[in-house]
C-alpha cells in the first residue's frame, strides 16, 4: 500500500476478498490464513507519510473446491483518513484482480471386497444359493469434480469361467452430504465431488458352476470424466476371490428283492434255481461338486467265487456323464439264479463306482454299501440261496459162520452201516442211534461197538459230511439163544445232524434191516438096559438109563418123557421108579433132580440122562423078560414154537432066564388016637 498522496494518512487498515472460480463468486473466508501462526503482519491502524508504502503479506491453501474452481481471484481493499473534512476524510481505494489459475488434477479410486451370507444359518460352508456381498467404494481423490462415472464388474469362477452378479453395482451411500448419487438409475448422471467417497453393492448367488470351479474372482474398474471431458480410471489392485471348499463324494448303494417263480413253494418260500433276484443300485452325489464321466462296474458272483452275468444287461457295467450334487442315479438290473449258482449257498454282489471331481480324473471311488446290513460300510449284497440239508443211511448185514457148519447161536451178523451226504450243504455233528431187538422184540445190544448198552444207544462216532461224501461203519453181533430162538434179529439205524442253519434239523432212517435165523428144532432119545439079561428072581431090580439129546438148535422146552414097559407076552407092566434126571452134559443146565423146579429148557446140543427101575415080578419072569420103550415131546423156543418128538428105535428087551422046575416032598406023621 504506497501513499501517492502529498498528506499524511492515517489509520491505514487493509481487507482482503478472495473468490474461487469467478469474479462473481461468494467471498471466501480466509480467516486465519492471513498471517502465519503467531506473526501479525497485517499490522492495521498504520500511518503513512506521502510517498511511504506498507508490505501486507497473505496465503492461501488451496483445497478441493479451490482446486475444482480452476482459478482463485483475490483483491486487496485499503482504508485511511486524510486530513482534510467531508466526503474527503476517508479514501478507499480497491486493488485489481491477482488471479491464479490451478491446473486440473482428476483422479479416481476404487476398492472392493466381499462377504458371505449364509443362507442355512449355522453352516459355515458356501453352498449352492448363499450369496456373496460385495461393497464397492469408489473415491474422488483428485482436484476436480468428476462426471460419468461408471463402474464395470467381471466376475468368473476360478479358472476364468464367467459368472454374472445378481444385479448391477448399486449405490449405498456417500461421504458427502451434497452427493448427487442416489439409488435410482433414471435420474440424472451425477457428480463424483472432490473427495467424497461413494459405496455401492452388488450381490452374487453362489451356483454349482462356482462350487465346481472352487470358488469365484471378481474384479472391478471405474472411469470418470473431468470438466474438460478427459477420463480418469483404476482399478482394483488384485481381484477379490471367495474360495469355495470342495468336498467331493459318493455313496452307493445295493439293495435286492427275489421274485420267486412258480408255486411248488408257494406255502414257505425259498430261494431256489430260476428264481429272480432283482437289485436296485442307488448312486448319490453326496457332496458338493459335479462328478463326470462315472463308471458303474458290476460284480457278480455266486458263494464260490465264480463270477456271473446280469440277466437284464450282461456287461455288468453302465456310465453316468455327470452327476450334480443331491442327485440320484437309479440302475434296476435283475439276475435269474442258475442252478450251479444257487448250489454254492450265496449270490453276492458289489457296485464300484468310479469318476471324475472338477480337480482330477479317476479321483473319487466308492464300493456299494449293503443298507440292510448295519454291521459294516461298503459290504457286498448278498443273497443267500435256500440249501437243502439231506442225508441217507443204510443198514445191510451178513450172516457169518461160527465155523461149526450149523447156524445157531455163537454165530456173527456183522453189519455196515453207510451214510451219505445227498444234500447241499455240509450236515455236522450227525448222530447214530442203533436199535436191535430180538424177533420177540426183546432189546439187543452190539458186540461191537462195545459200548452199545441200555443206557447208551449212539455207540457210533459222530459223522461230519460234507456234500457227496459218505462214511462207512461196521460193527457185529454175536448171536445169543435167546435171540437165536426167536427166529431173527432185528436191527435199525436213524441218523440225526446239524445243518448250517440248525441243529439237528436233520434226520434219515436205515429201516428195519431183519436177518432170518434159520432154525431146525430136533431131539433125540436113547435108552439102555442093566443088566439086559440073566436069571433074575423077583424083586430083582433093572436100571433103565434114558438119554435125550437136543440135535436141532434151537432150545426145548417142557420136556416131557413117555415109558412103556411091557412083558414080552405084551403085557403091560409098571415102573418101579419113573425116569429121574441124574446129569447133563451142559454145565448150564437147568435140570434138576427136584421135579417141583421150574420147567426146565433142554439147550441146544445138551444131553440129559435119566435113570428108572423096575422090580422084577414074577409075571415078567414067566413071560421071559421086559421089553420098555420110550418117546420124548418138547417145544421148541422159535418163533413158531415147533414140536419135536422121538422114540427109541426098538424096544429094550431084558430077557429073563425061565428054569421050570418043581419037587415034590412027602413026609408022614402019625396022629395017634386016644
Amino acid at each position: 500500500v504506497t501513499n501517492t498522496g502529498n498528506v499524511t494518512l492515517t489509520d491505514v487498515d487493509l481487507s482482503d476478498e478472495l473468490r474461487l472460480g469467478s469474479s462473481t463468486a461468494n467471498v471466501e473466508d480466509n480467516t486465519g490464513n492471513d498471517s502465519p501462526a503467531g506473526v501479525d503482519l497485517w499490522t492495521q491502524n498504520q500511518t503513512l507519510l506521502p510517498g511511504e508504502s506498507v508490505t501486507y503479506v497473505a496465503w492461501y491453501i488451496i483445497d478441493d473446491t479451490a482446486a475444482s474452481s480452476g482459478k482463485v481471484i483475490n483483491t486487496a481493499i485499503a482504508t485511511a483518513a486524510t486530513p482534510l473534512s467531508g466526503d474527503d476524510a476517508t479514501l478507499s481505494v480497491t486493488s485489481n484482480e491477482a488471479v491464479v489459475d490451478i491446473a486440473p488434477i482428476p483422479s479416481i479410486a476404487i476398492i472392493k471386497t466381499s462377504s458371505v451370507v449364509q443362507v442355512d444359518l449355522g453352516n459355515t460352508t458356501i453352498d449352492v444359493g448363499d450369496q456373496i456381498s460385495y461393497t464397492i467404494v469408489v473415491t474422488n481423490d483428485g482436484n476436480t469434480a468428476l462426471t460419468g462415472v461408471d463402474i464395470t464388474d467381471t466376475l468368473t469362477a476360478i479358472g476364468g469361467a464367467s459368472l454374472s452378479l445378481d444385479t448391477a453395482p448399486v449405490f449405498v451411500s456417500s461421504t458427502d452430504a451434497n452427493t448427487t448419487f442416489t439409488n435410482d438409475t433414471s435420474t440424472s448422471i451425477p457428480t463424483l465431488l472432490v473427495g467424497e467417497a461413494v459405496t455401492f453393492g452388488a450381490t452374487y448367488t453362489v451356483t454349482q458352476a462356482a462350487i465346481d470351479a472352487g470358488g469365484v474372482s471378481n474384479t472391478a474398474s471405474v472411469v470418470g470424466y473431468d470438466p474438460d471431458g478427459e477420463a480418469v480410471s483404476d482399478t482394483i489392485d488384485d481381484p477379490v476371490i471367495d474360495e469355495i471348499a470342495q468336498t467331493p463324494s459318493i455313496e452307493v448303494t445295493k439293495t435286492a428283492s427275489i421274485t420267486h417263480v412258480g408255486d411248488a413253494d408257494a406255502a414257505d418260500r425259498v430261494v431256489r434255481e430260476d428264481d429272480i433276484i432283482n437289485y436296485t443300485i442307488t448312486i448319490t452325489n453326496t457332496g458338493n461338486v459335479t462328478l463326470t464321466d462315472l463308471a458303474v462296474v458290476d460284480a457278480l458272483t455266486d458263494g464260490d467265487g465264480n463270477d456271473l452275468v446280469m440277466t437284464s444287461d450282461p456287461t455288468n457295467q453302465w456310465t453316468i456323464a455327470s452327476l450334480a450334487p443331491g442327485a440320484v442315479q437309479t440302475y434296476t438290473p435283475y439276475y435269474t439264479i442258475g442252478s450251479a449258482a444257487a448250489l454254492t449257498g450265496s449270490i453276492s454282489n458289489v457296485v464300484t463306482v468310479t469318476g471324475d471331481t472338477p480337480n482330477g480324473t479317476d479321483d473319487i471311488t466308492a464300493i456299494s454299501d449293503d443298507p440292510n446290513d448295519t454291521t459294516s460300510d461298503q459290504d457286498p449284497t448278498v443273497v443267500e440261496t435256500d440249501l437243502f440239508a439231506s442225508i441217507t443211511v443204510t443198514k445191510q448185514d451178513q450172516l457169518i459162520d461160527d465155523g461149526d457148519g450149523e447156524s445157531g447161536v455163537g454165530d456173527l451178523i456183522e453189519y455196515t452201516v453207510t451214510v451219505t451226504n445227498t444234500g447241499e450243504v455240509p450236515v455236522t455233528d450227525i448222530e447214530l442211534v442203533d436199535t436191535m431187538t430180538a424177533g420177540d422184540g426183546t432189546s439187543l445190544y452190539l458186540t461191537s461197538p462195545g459200548s452199545h448198552s441200555s443206557t447208551d444207544d449212539t455207540p457210533w462216532e459222530l459223522v461230519t459230511l460234507e456234500v457227496g461224501e459218505s462214511v462207512t461203519l461196521t460193527g457185529f453181533y454175536v448171536i445169543e439163544e435167546a435171540a437165536f430162538n426167536t427166529g431173527s434179529v432185528v436191527n435199525s439205524i436213524v441218523a440225526t445232524g446239524d445243518s448250517p442253519s440248525g441243529t439237528d434239523d436233520v434226520t434219515a432212517s436205515s429201516g428195519d434191516t431183519v436177518t432170518s435165523l434159520s432154525q431146525s428144532a430136533s431131539i433125540i432119545v436113547t435108552k439102555t438096559a442093566s443088566p439086559d439079561s440073566g436069571t433074575f428072581e423077583v424083586g430083582d431090580v433093572i436100571t433103565y438109563t434114558i438119554k435125550v439129546k437136543n440135535t436141532g438148535n434151537s432150545e426145548l422146552n417142557t420136556l416131557t418123557i413117555v415109558d412103556t414097559l411091557k412083558d414080552l407076552g405084551d403085557q403091560g407092566l409098571t415102573l418101579t421108579t419113573d425116569p429121574v434126571f441124574t446129569s447133563s452134559t451142559d454145565a448150564n443146565t437147568t435140570f434138576t433132580s427136584d421135579p417141583n423146579t421150574s420147567v426146565p429148557t433142554l439147550l441146544v446140543g445138551e444131553e440129559v440122562t435119566f435113570t428108572a427101575t423096575f422090580a422084577v415080578t414074577q409075571a415078567a419072569i414067566d413071560a421071559g423078560g421086559v421089553k420098555n420103550t420110550v418117546s420124548v415131546t418138547a417145544t421148541a423156543d422159535d418163533a413158531n414154537n415147533t414140536s419135536v418128538a422121538d422114540t427109541t428105535d426098538s424096544a429094550v428087551i431084558t430077557t429073563i432066564t425061565q428054569t421050570p422046575s418043581i419037587e415034590v416032598t412027602k413026609v408022614a406023621a402019625v396022629d395017634h388016637v386016644t
